[in-house]
């Protein structure tokens, strides 16, 4: 994931070349990342609701805590990735899982409510800015926020009378740009650093993972909800449910 977000570069957030329908030639590596991050949280959710239910609990645990260590190595975007997962209507509609959580392991459920806390919207995600400027390199940042800033710069210039947008006005968005140019030229001028992401590799773990977000990449979401929706009308109907922790 590293390695994707280092490619990436700044004339690829202009003019909103990830959304265009040659998006693959003008934004490759913001693109290539989006997919890449959109299948982590899908492969969450099936991990989850394909569990069978006296073992879904402990799953559901377990990315907690790999979110968790994603957090400690500053890779934002991956830990926000997995929590939309574990936070998504598929997942959320398992009640008893929040409820065990909540009653077992008091630690992940605050961990999960100050995650939720980070994501909230308000204020055009004012908390997650906070967090975000608070990062420490190495880091990979959630790319959202600079995605929507370049968005917004792109609408002002082409609502502009006067054919361009008014530097006051661009000022705070252009700043955006070269925050994250700071990251990527940190990350990649300051060798020990980089060398914080070189993890020792699984061979079996890597292929494993790719075949399975690979997979998860090609899901039909509308299944994937629909087969969520069964389990859990089943399972929340049943008053006992064993869960092994």
């Amino acid at each position: 994931m590293f390695e994707k977000f280092r490619k990436i570069t700044p004339t690829e957030l202009l003019q909103k070349g990830w959304t265009t329908h040659d998006k693959w030639t003008r934004a490759p590596n913001v693109v290539d990342m989006i997919f890449f991050c959109e299948s982590i949280s899908v492969w969450v959710q099936l991990e989850i609701i394909t569990e069978k239910p006296a073992f879904r609990y402990r799953t559901y645990e377990k990315f907690i805590y790999i979110a968790k260590e994603l957090e400690k190595i500053n890779n934002q975007y991956g830990l926000l990735q997995m929590f939309a997962g574990l936070d998504s209507h598929c997942i959320n509609r398992f009640k008893k899982l929040e409820k065990v959580l909540e009653t077992s392991n008091p630690e992940l459920a605050a961990f999960m409510k100050n995650t939720a806390k980070l994501m909230n919207t308000s204020k055009n995600f004012f908390n997650l800015r906070q967090g975000l400027w608070r990062l420490e390199t190495p880091c990979i940042p959630y790319l959202g926020v600079f995605l929507k800033d370049a968005f917004m710069i792109d609408e002002l210039l082409t609502k502009s009378k006067i054919g361009r947008a008014d530097p006051e006005q661009t000022k705070p968005v252009w700043n955006i740009y070269h925050q994250i140019n700071a990251y990527r030229q940190v990350l990649q001028a300051r060798i020990p650093l980089y060398e914080f992401y070189r993890f020792p590799q699984l061979k079996r773990l890597a292929k494993y993972l790719k075949r399975e977000l690979h997979f998860a990449s090609e899901i039909d979401l509308n299944l994937l909800s629909e087969c969520s929706k069964q389990l859990a009308k089943t399972e929340n109907s049943t008053e006992k449910t064993k869960w092994w922790g």
